[in-house]
């Protein structure tokens, strides 16, 4: 990061920790909050939900956790 710089994050808890708004007004940058659930502003979102959706279906198929993951890690 340069100073001058904005760091843009969502509102997930900790992205709000004392120590990275330490770290990054450190070296001149500033921070700017997303609207809280706002998945256009954001586009990761949108695949996180997907993600999240083929977890819930896999995780129902598989007994072992780590078969469910190496499952996973072909949609990646």
């Amino acid at each position: 990061m340069r100073p001058g710089q904005i760091v843009i994050m969502d509102n997930i808890n900790f992205h709000k920790n004392n120590t990275i708004k330490v770290l990054i007004e450190s070296v001149g940058c500033s921070i700017l909050f997303l609207p809280t659930y706002s998945p256009d502003l954001n586009p990761i979102e949108h695949y996180w939900f997907k993600i999240k959706n083929e977890i819930r279906k896999v995780t129902a198929q598989f007994k072992d956790i780590s078969i469910a993951v190496e499952h996973l890690m072909k949609f990646i």
